[in-house]
């Protein structure tokens, strides 16, 4: 049965968590069944692909209940390729933990609860119910923040209270949303919520609904001004750690709100629209401003990835089926890119024991794989043609051309400049300038050059086979913006009554 492909995708992770969790199982066995419920899920992941870019949208009613009465799993263009990426990030971030994580946080489960984060984000991606969606939100709430404060420092406390207290906050939000949602349309299966949402009366419970959730998912993704959170808990935590966390958890902010308003709030972008392309623009401004200050390199790109967030949730706000593409393609650019950074630089931080970059310098010299790495990485960042940056806003800003909204598309364009300094900082402080104190160069363990050398390649293949894969994310788009697919795959010939 097609269904099984999402059945495994979302088994892989489950049961390595569950075995690594067994009394008594050692910290090699952990390793082993982490390793092997990541290429597990990443060969469902890419077999789930194939399948729905064949066929169309698969979906399945958990427990056998019809929909929209029982859980929806559904499995489209967008959510399937949005799992693969998780498994791609997963693997080189595993590997990289095998080294760097320290013995105290091994003991301590780190590798079960890392699957148990991969599970929540792809539960996440594959749900069709909204509030399934909260269960598997909550699920990615208590990985990360056990993930965040392993290792017990003063600093990792201080950032993981920061980041539970907001996204408890966002939990909240999301639970009143859902609230209000049920009350005026008796759903939550999203499908079903498609149909019935644009018929109800009154409209400004509909509205309400909708901003609930814009800013319970935006909280999540760090937008403005609710951003805080980031930088203060995403640098504290060991590097494979932050690769995962820093690289997905704020873009499933931004995939609920590409599914929610493609999907359901569709005719309530027009009256957000101004609003949230101001938000998004400090959000841009900000993140890029941020991260120029920093001289903490994991701090500097916690703030880049806020930078980041802003494009995307324009792009969202756009509205249009070339932005929904254009979106996606950014959001599988940006989970590569910012996990390859998190690793490259985390590597570096870890073999030198410095993230400092007053203290940095050499880099070029001594480790030159590593160099090239970041050049490659960070050259697609800023968006330098033909590398993937250039390809996901070169998208984003045609699809905000052909709609007029030229200030907003203005503004995108001057905040290049900010990411184009800030990598120009990290290079001349950390990888090109002498160092003030010269050190015996030790030789790169196997698992680093593993790690990054797996996830520069995957930067580079979605650069080299670009056509293909915007094409996809381009059908991707259409998908969300005429949504057929999608509510007949759910719901069927099924007679709706509400």
């Amino acid at each position: 049965m097609k269904e099984n492909l999402i059945i495994g995708a979302l088994l892989s992770p489950f049961v390595a968590g569950i075995i690594g969790l067994l009394p008594n199982i050692s910290v090699q066995w952990q390793k082993r069944v982490s390793l092997l419920g990541t290429i597990s899920m990443m060969i469902f992941s890419s077999l789930l692909v194939i399948e729905v870019d064949k066929v169309g949208v698969l979906s399945f009613q958990a427990g056998g209940w019809e929909a929209p009465y029982g859980i929806s799993i559904v499995a489209d263009r967008l959510s399937a390729l949005m799992v693969l990426v998780t498994s791609i990030i997963a693997f080189p971030a595993l590997i990289l933990g095998f080294e760097s994580v320290h013995k105290d946080r091994k003991v301590a489960k780190f590798f079960p609860i890392f699957m148990f984060l991969i599970l929540g984000i792809s539960g996440s991606f594959l749900t069709g119910d909204v509030f399934n969606l909260f269960v598997w939100f909550e699920i990615m709430l208590i990985s990360s923040f056990v993930l965040l404060v392993m290792g017990n420092s003063k600093k990792q406390v201080k950032g993981t209270i920061k980041y539970l207290a907001i996204n408890v906050l966002s939990s909240t939000l999301f639970l009143v949303g859902i609230g209000v949602l049920y009350g005026i349309a008796g759903s939550v299966n999203m499908a079903h919520l498609a149909l019935v949402l644009p018929e109800i009366e009154p409209k400004g419970l509909v509205a309400l609904s909708a901003v609930f959730f814009f800013v319970a998912f935006g909280i999540k993704a760090a937008i403005f001004p609710v951003y805080f959170w980031l930088p203060s808990s995403y640098h504290t935590p060991s590097t494979a750690a932050t690769t995962i966390i820093g690289a997905l958890l704020t873009k499933v902010g931004i995939y609920t709100m590409l599914r929610f308003f493609s999907l359901m709030y569709y005719d309530q972008i027009s009256w957000m629209q101004q609003i949230v392309f101001v938000i998004a623009a400090f959000t841009m401004i900000s993140g890029g401003l941020g991260a120029l200050a920093q001289t903490n390199v994991k701090k500097l790109f916690s703030f880049s990835i806020i930078s980041q967030i802003g494009y995307m949730v324009m792009g969202v706000f756009i509205g249009t089926a070339a932005a929904f593409g254009a979106v996606i393609y950014f959001l599988v650019h940006n989970i590569l890119v910012k996990g390859a950074l998190f690793i490259i630089t985390g590597i570096v931080g870890e073999h030198t024991r410095n993230f400092d970059l007053k203290k940095g310098g050499g880099i070029a010299k001594t480790y030159p794989l590593l160099a090239v790495f970041y050049l490659i990485v960070g050259l697609s960042l800023v968006g330098i043609p033909p590398l993937s940056g250039f390809w996901g806003k070169f998208g984003l800003l045609s699809a905000g051309i052909i709609t007029e909204q030229y200030w907003i598309i203005s503004i995108a364009l001057a905040v290049s400049v900010l990411t184009i300094l800030y990598f120009l900082k990290v290079w001349n402080e950390y990888f090109w300038k002498a160092p003030k104190v010269t050190k015996t160069k030790r030789p790169l363990p196997y698992k680093f050059v593993i790690s990054g050398s797996a996830i520069v390649l995957s930067v580079i293949l979605i650069a080299v086979f670009a056509d293909p894969i915007i094409n996809y994310c381009v059908q991707a788009g259409e998908d969300l913006f005429n949504k057929n697919l999608y509510i007949k795959s759910v719901l069927g010939d099924v007679e709706i009554s509400i």
